[in-house]
């Protein structure tokens, strides 16, 4: 069992006493590889009796090393955040949530569990829930309970956050119809004084194009006497021209100035 939890520390997946650590720190052990893997599953296995740890396993021939550039792969691009929306706020970190509703602190928090459990997923899920019980029985500062009870609280913790910001959603709503139907209100009573004013205008539009047609009558009539009073009086003055020029035969065409 020593072993077996000096490989899950090596791993990152455990944490050892200060003891336990400089003990390992002394032996010089080194860096986690695909042999201490490999171990690890063979005694996880070996723990719970599906497997003999004496029994000779079968070679794996390993793969040729291929060749790797000299550069480093580029790093995963991270995906952009959502923009924030007034009112809901977005990614605000689980701890940050957990403290703010007072989450007590756990010997063994969920997330460490679920962090120890992803590093046995190699393993088949009896054989993971067997090694987590040992590591448990094996370590009197924690048990499964209290990482169940810690999942619990912050399940707890994330509804009531959800809750919350449905109840953001539902007032946004509320609100939004609230403000559509002013909206609404504000174009029909802009329509209706709009379409008032365009009866007005028309109305004064009418009564413009009447006077003006009056004015036109008016000055047609006005013409039309003019000429016809010239007429008359051309007619009147070309009949007494002509009565004048009825003595010219009488006494000969001579110019009465002479």
């Amino acid at each position: 069992m020593a072993r077996f939890l000096k490989t899950l520390a090596k791993m990152g997946l455990v944490e050892l006493s200060d003891e336990e650590q400089a003990a390992m720190e002394a032996r010089g052990d080194a860096p986690t590889s695909s042999d201490d893997i490999e171990k690890l599953l063979a005694e996880t296995r070996a723990m719970t009796g599906q497997l003999d740890p004496g029994a000779d396993e079968p070679e794996v021939s390993e793969p040729e090393a291929a060749e790797t550039p000299d550069t480093p792969p580029p790093l995963p691009v991270e995906p952009a955040a959502p923009a924030p929306v007034d009112g809901l706020p977005e990614g605000q970190p689980f701890d940050e949530l957990y403290a703010a509703a007072e989450v007590p602190e756990s010997p063994y928090p969920a997330e460490q569990l679920l962090k120890l459990l992803e590093g046995l997923a190699a393993m088949e899920p009896a054989v993971r829930k067997a090694a987590v019980i040992a590591m448990d029985n094996a370590d009197e500062t924690w048990t499964v309970g209290d990482s169940l009870l810690d999942a619990e609280r912050k399940v707890g913790v994330l509804q009531r956050k959800l809750a919350s910001l449905d109840q953001v959603v539902q007032a946004t709503e509320a609100q939004a119809a609230e403000q559509l139907a002013d909206a609404e209100a504000r174009a029909a009573d802009a329509k209706e004084k709009v379409h008032a004013q365009i009866a007005e205008l028309e109305a004064l539009l009418a009564e413009e194009m009447m006077a003006v047609a009056t004015e036109k009558a008016r000055i047609e009539a006005h013409r039309a006497q003019t000429k016809a009073a010239r007429d008359r009086e051309g007619s009147r003055l070309h009949d007494e021209m002509e009565r004048l020029r009825s003595l010219y035969p009488m006494f000969g065409n001579t110019d009465p100035e002479q």
